[in-house]
């Protein structure tokens, strides 16, 4: 079964590879960021940062780069299950 690519379960670790982190508002609605916005005590965005502009090329490109880590991480996975 394929799942659409913001519920892999190598998500969270895909995106922290390529630099961005979601996080889900109170509406409901994930919003993106880069990693350096986000505080590391509180896993929330720092004050003044600014979520990536969902119409914007570096929003696009984010998911590129996600996509590309959580390709990289599923092969590792098949690779540590054909060698045993």
């Amino acid at each position: 079964m394929l799942l659409p690519l913001g519920e892999s379960p190598k998500f969270d670790q895909a995106a922290f590879l390529a630099g961005y982190r979601e996080i889900k508002q109170n509406n409901g609605i994930y919003d993106m960021y880069h990693i350096q916005d986000i505080n590391e005590k509180t896993g929330q965005p720092k004050p003044g940062a600014k979520p990536l502009d969902q119409t914007s090329v570096e929003y696009f490109q984010a998911w590129m780069d996600i996509g590309f880590y959580l390709s990289k991480l599923t092969i590792e996975i098949w690779k540590h299950q054909d060698s045993e």
